[in-house]
């Protein structure tokens, strides 16, 4: 079962929830956000910069012109095997959520066509049925 994190804000590009690292990044840089919050965002932030690579596609296509096309845009999900990440993105989401953005956690077996995938992580363009 692949896990992903999404808040209630959406996307301006595909009309989907957004991923829970742009509301947690929002947080961070959030002027009102007090400074014992943005020291725990920035550690648990800073340890998926060290724990989990960028992926490199977002979509099926092989031209950097066409990164948002008619085939759509990928969604990142945990791996079912990625327990350290998960426990750590439950725990940047308890963050996000004291400052009035939920976190709801989507699962899937099927959560669309894989266009990158490592140890921790996959990237799919969904399906018409893949939750959102």
């Amino acid at each position: 079962m692949y896990l992903r994190f999404v808040t209630e804000r959406v996307s301006k590009h595909d009309g989907r929830r957004e991923g829970f690292f742009q509301t947690c990044y929002s947080v961070w840089r959030g002027a009102e956000t007090p400074e014992f919050a943005v020291k725990e965002l920035r550690l648990l932030l800073d340890w998926f910069d060290a724990n989990l690579d960028e992926p490199t596609a977002f979509n099926r296509s092989t031209s950097k012109k066409n990164m948002v096309n008619r085939n759509g845009v990928g969604l990142s999900w945990f791996r079912p095997e990625a327990s350290k990440h998960i426990a750590k993105a439950f725990d940047a989401a308890a963050i996000i959520e004291q400052f009035g953005f939920p976190v709801t956690v989507l699962k899937s077996t099927q959560p669309g066509y894989i266009v990158f995938e490592d140890t921790f992580q996959i990237v799919a363009i969904p399906f018409a049925n893949t939750p959102n």
